[in-house]
């Protein structure tokens, strides 16, 4: 049966291999932890605006009559607690948290300039679609404990990272030649949950039915 967290991720994975004539599709690392930032932010938003149905998330992500719906969740919250621990200044970006911790799994830090170019050989090692699969569907699910472990924080890096800009450094930004927007976008919080919620109202109806009443996202559904 098709879980939460691979019909969160696969869509954005396979969208980004590089397929060859011969052998297994394949990901360059460091956009593999781009994705990864982004599930484990969109599964944080999503637990965040589920806080008062815990109970029916903790079902959704164990297997149809499963009572350890909570027990996973206790998990997961606690090992959202230590990665956020151990990167004290990540707290800011979910994109940063991941790519962060991700290569200090490999022995790196994006913080250490005299690794900067094994960094850079990293973020650009092809690496198999099939390894990094379950990384990635631990990084959505990681992210739900996120969400409800800290729903402010989580409330609070949201809007630090797409709704507050820095004008200054941005147009600073644009003049020293980078490519980017002559002015930032906004993506309001109200609108990102919506479009998350939405996600796993369509996962429930299709998978899980038998929770829809209980998750009460239907009016999310066209």
């Amino acid at each position: 049966m098709l879980t939460l967290q691979q019909a969160m991720l696969s869509p954005m994975m396979y969208g980004r291999t590089e397929q060859r004539f011969f052998g297994k599709p394949k990901m360059r690392f460091g956009a593999f932890l781009k994705i990864g930032g982004y599930i484990y932010e969109s599964a944080a938003l999503a637990s965040r605006a589920l806080v008062d149905k815990s109970s029916v998330l903790g079902q959704i992500i164990t297997i149809p009559g499963s009572t350890q719906g909570a027990d996973v969740l206790t998990y997961l919250r606690g090992k959202a607690r230590t990665r956020r621990e151990a990167f004290p200044e990540q707290q800011s970006n979910f994109g940063m948290l991941i790519q962060e911790s991700g290569m200090n799994e490999m022995g790196l830090s994006m913080l250490d300039f005299d690794s900067r170019k094994m960094v850079i050989k990293a973020m650009h090692k092809n690496m198999l679609v099939e390894d990094l699969l379950p990384v990635g569907e631990f990084y959505c699910l990681e992210g739900l404990g996120f969400g409800l472990e800290f729903p402010e924080e989580t409330r609070d890096i949201y809007r630090n990272t797409y709704e507050e800009f820095d004008e200054e450094g941005w147009e600073s930004a644009l003049k020293a030649g980078l490519n980017i927007p002559e002015s930032p976008t906004g993506y309001p919080l109200e609108q990102r949950e919506n479009d998350v919620l939405t996600l796993v109202a369509e996962y429930v109806h299709e998978c899980r039915p038998e929770l829809e009443d209980s998750l009460g996202l239907k009016h999310l559904l066209s």
